[in-house]
């Protein structure tokens, strides 16, 4: 096994990551990179305000929980890494 294959993995729900995680997410192009907002996820000229007020309450407290449901993973750095 090599070094980069023995790194350990850290996952950390979503909300507690660094934005810098958020952003290696997200890459460093498409429409992922250029919002975050996840609009990107609408189809063309479908918009959050056609969608019923009770299916956007209902987006809103699943993503409000206290319980995270959405995690990051990433490599942990070493001392040899800095």
């Amino acid at each position: 096994m090599t070094q980069e294959q023995a790194r350990p993995l850290g996952i950390v729900p979503a909300n507690e990551s660094t934005w810098e995680d958020i952003e290696a997410v997200f890459g460093g192009r498409g429409p992922g990179y250029r919002c975050q907002c996840q609009r990107y996820q609408l189809a063309p000229g479908e918009a959050f305000a056609k969608f019923p007020v009770e299916v956007r309450a209902a987006r809103l407290r699943e993503v409000s929980r206290p319980t995270p449901r959405r995690t990051v993973m990433r490599l942990e750095l070493t001392d040899e890494d800095r």
